[in-house]
């Protein structure tokens, strides 16, 4: 199954080979489509870079912290992430989707 990964009206890209885990979903993510956009855009692939670059210092047991993602509490607190399948339904994300090095994971938002 592939996804669409939105953020509000951002299509950020496509996740391809997705799974669910014990309620984590899964997929294969590259490069992001939203390099060289408006601020929105912009704002989105910072995070996606910054979370990648934080995981590969947790992996490598480098200096990391979570506090780090405070400067990113608007897009993680803002309820707008979004996968959306081919047929056209969508499924809401809790708080925000992690990104490592080709990879993404999230937590579908149960109502």
């Amino acid at each position: 199954m592939n996804l669409q990964l939105h953020y509000d009206t951002v299509l950020v890209g496509e996740i391809e080979d997705v799974f669910c885990d014990q309620d984590t979903w899964y997929g294969k993510f590259g490069d992001s489509r939203c390099v060289g956009e408006g601020a929105l855009e912009q704002r989105v692939c910072h995070f996606i870079t910054f979370c990648r670059s934080w995981n590969a210092r947790c992996q490598q047991e480098l200096s990391h912290n979570a506090s780090e993602f405070d400067q990113f509490t608007d897009l993680l607190s803002s309820g707008l992430w979004f996968t959306k399948d081919a047929s056209g339904a969508s499924s809401l994300i809790d708080q925000a989707p992690n990104f490592y090095d080709g990879e993404v994971s999230w937590l579908v938002l149960q109502s």
